[in-house]
């Protein structure tokens, strides 16, 4: 994470190994029943409970804020004025303040929370006691310090994070960013393996519902629904769960949301982002001063086979390249050692030949008495022949081997002797012409 980017806030599912419960008190539930009031769905689908009289769970965390979040399905005696269940919560074993809630049973609402926290480790306790009416956990959100390492998560993007571009000129700001524009777009970039747009529904709009649609790293369209307001309500719907992408390869990825409403349906509104967010190259995400974050490079299990997305592509181009780059290398090494036989090949030729007897040399003598540079040719045992014109006679050596067409023209014959006899006729002198010779 670049060190201009926010100080997010990581949100800690009621199932994750962190917090420590008794195990003898505590029990999932079945999340159906908890879905209630206008703040949203439970998160991540999960929520832990107890009917213990007196219980407690803990949890260890570096940061500068705490708020513990669940269902608030509570009854009220009016006699005592007492409820059930109650809950107490202590950072370090301070109390810190416990949230208001209505007799009604909300989903997703805040039961207790610390915003003010030393930088520094704290230990978060919260003790329940229960006589008919479970207690319900969802989730901890917490604010990390500067400094402080944690390993993959899952990181709050707020509306006005960084990492998110919208259209420009095609939103508004109003606690959250809103469009009534079809076509309007946002894009958020992460680190990760999933992400979540969390929105809102005013009942200052159109309550009928719309729809927009997303890609991930290029690839879709996949539609989604804005809910609309029911024609009796009066409330707000906090935090809707527009969409969740598929599971994805641990790597970079961008979400692009485009709404595909108008101005007589309800709009489209961001409020947050759910990331489960990793860092590249084996580093985890770490809080910096100046509420920006940075990365410390610790070891990180590899991602598991069988995860699918845009990342995988570019995981098999690599090995697409990586196939061409290994026959090019392969092409090149053929034509290395062909070179180098071709070069052994001439080194043995030329000890062989530095290794032969001396071949005697010989001389050429032209008619005219002039000497031809010597060259060097096998001797070979040829039978003779012999030529007179006027008072000379020449008798030659006529070439029987295969390879006498190799030896240049004044090599091919060689001179034995030179007589003068009387001249005589032969063929030749009745048909010089046929012997290249002048009449």
């Amino acid at each position: 994470m670049a060190a201009s980017d926010p100080l997010r806030q990581v949100i800690v599912d009621d199932t994750d190994p962190s917090i420590g419960y008794n195990a003898a008190d505590w029990f999932p539930i079945d999340i159906r029943t908890l879905n209630n009031g206008n703040f949203g769905p439970v998160f991540n689908a999960t929520s832990h409970a107890t009917t213990s009289s007196n219980t407690k769970f803990s949890f260890s965390f570096n940061g500068t804020s705490i708020m513990v979040q669940g269902n608030t399905d509570v009854a009220t005696d009016p006699a005592t004025n007492s409820t059930d269940p109650t809950w107490q919560c202590l950072v370090d074993g301070e109390p810190i303040p416990i949230k208001t809630f209505t007799d009604g049973a909300e989903s997703n609402w805040p039961l207790c929370s610390a915003d003010t926290l030393a930088p520094e480790q704290h230990i978060l306790t919260v003790q329940v006691q229960s006589h008919t009416k479970p207690f319900f956990l969802d989730g901890l959100v917490y604010t990390p310090v500067p400094g402080a390492v944690f390993p993959s998560a899952v990181l709050i993007y707020t509306d006005g994070d960084p990492a998110l571009t919208y259209s420009a000129g095609q939103w508004k700001e109003a606690g959250e960013q809103v469009t009534q524009i079809r076509g309007a777009s946002v894009t958020l970039e992460f680190h990760g393996t999933s992400a979540t747009l969390i929105g809102q529904t005013s009942n200052e709009f159109p309550p009928n519902s719309s729809s927009g649609i997303y890609f991930v790293d290029g690839a879709g369209p996949t539609s989604f629904t804005i809910p609309g307001l029911t024609s009796n309500s009066s409330s707000e719907q906090f935090h809707t769960l527009f969409f969740t992408t598929p599971l994805l390869a641990d790597d970079f990825h961008n979400v692009t949301v485009v709404y595909d409403g108008d101005s007589e349906h309800t709009p489209l509104a961001v409020k947050r982002w759910y990331v489960t967010n990793t860092t590249e190259n084996n580093t985890l995400v770490q809080g910096t001063a100046s509420g920006s974050a940075t990365v410390n490079s610790i070891p990180r299990s590899a991602p598991q086979s069988g995860i699918t997305s845009a990342g995988r592509r570019a995981n098999t181009g690599l090995i697409v390249a990586g196939v061409i780059g290994g026959i090019f290398l392969f092409g090149l090494l053929l034509i290395v050692l062909s070179v180098l036989k071709r070069r052994r090949g001439m080194h043995t030729r030329h000890r062989e030949a530095a290794s032969a007897p001396a071949i005697p040399m010989r001389r050429h003598v032209d008619s005219g008495g002039s000497s031809i540079s010597p060259m060097a040719f096998p001797a070979v045992t040829r039978p003779t022949s012999s030529i007179s014109w006027g008072t000379e006679t020449w008798t030659f050596n006529a070439r029987s081997d295969a390879n006498s067409a190799a030896a240049p023209p004044y090599a091919r014959d060689t001179l034995v002797s030179s007589t003068s006899p009387s001249p005589k006729k032969d063929s030749w002198y009745e048909q010089p012409q046929l012997y290249g010779l002048p009449r």
